[in-house]
């Protein structure tokens, strides 16, 4: 194509990293020039080669790119007013606006306690094309590359959905995002989508309850929200303990604690305890033995001495 080069500022090159070819959405390295409306094209001039239209990477909002023409001090970059942190290149030096276009950013979802209650949620993520480079996203960003929204710089950005169970059985809840996880990335053929999560697929996980099911223990109130168990079964208010955590019982297992019975005065050593009826007609036998028979008595006869002198 022709332009005037008055129009144009040619022999420019970049190492790549900041530019992705419209036709393919692939990363680009090599010359390229820059026309007066600000868009970019590959080639040393109009006149070289296919002149494929390129698209600014978003990659450079968090690094600043070294890339100038031969010759040149630097100051032909279209990144010199850029501030960093904002992701909407609205500080783009020389570059057409209708050309600036918004890019993912990421966001850590907050699930809903309605979620808890359905025990899943839907996660929604973006692939950029052109890297092994994953991001978690809201639903209208989701939507806004979906819908390929001009406004959006859906042409780097791959949207992605994943359905996330966060409350159940904790072991099932596990298998099931990690084969969720595993059969997404397989059927779209995402690299490095599982190692994503570094393992945890049990990441936002815990358990909650409308109110129908446990009580307070220790004034009988429905509980309503959040709650875990214990290793040694008991179920405490919370997502994790703390030492705030109030003890829950199931509803059918609260046993509401009756009056205590009044405590009996204890006696003390001079003090008498008055009978009761009942034992007042109670017969205690005599400690006293019984009389014994009397003594019978002996009279001794009288011992008669016989003579020596006695004849036969």
């Amino acid at each position: 194509m022709y332009i005037p080069k008055s129009q144009i500022k040619s022999n420019l090159f970049t190492e790549g990293g900041e530019f992705a070819r419209v036709d393919n959405n692939l990363s680009y390295k090599g010359h390229y020039y820059k026309t007066s409306k600000g868009k970019f094209y590959t080639g040393k001039t109009p006149e070289e080669g296919l002149n494929i239209e390129l698209i600014l990477e978003p990659s450079i909002a968090l690094e600043l790119p070294n890339f100038q023409s031969e010759g040149s001090d630097g100051n032909d970059s279209p990144y010199l007013n850029f501030i960093a942190g904002d992701y909407t290149y609205t500080t783009l030096k020389n570059v057409d606006t209708n050309q600036v276009k918004n890019i993912p950013q990421n966001i850590f979802p907050t699930p809903q306690p309605q979620d808890y209650i359905n025990e899943s949620f839907v996660r929604y993520f973006t692939k950029k094309r052109n890297a092994v480079k994953y991001l978690e996203i809201d639903k209208k960003t989701y939507d806004k590359l979906l819908s390929q929204d001009p406004t959006y710089l859906f042409e780097l950005y791959r949207p992605l959905k994943l359905n996330w169970q966060v409350s159940g059985d904790k072991i099932k809840t596990y298998q099931t995002n990690e084969n969720q996880t595993a059969l997404l990335s397989r059927r779209e053929k995402l690299e490095g989508f599982i190692e994503y999560f570094k393992g945890n697929f049990n990441q936002l996980y815990a358990q909650y309850t409308q109110g129908n099911t446990y009580v307070v223990a220790n004034n009988g109130k429905s509980y309503t929200g959040f709650y875990h168990v214990m290793g040694d079964g008991q179920v405490m208010t919370g997502k994790s303990h703390t030492n705030k955590g109030i003890n829950l019982v199931l509803r059918g297992d609260y046993v509401e604690q009756e009056n205590p019975p009044l405590k009996q005065p204890t006696p003390t050593l001079n003090q008498e305890t008055p009978l009761t009826v009942d034992e007042k007609n109670i017969l205690i036998p005599s400690t006293t033995p019984p009389d014994l028979p009397p003594k019978q008595s002996y009279t001794q006869s009288p011992i008669v001495k016989q003579s020596s002198n006695s004849s036969y």
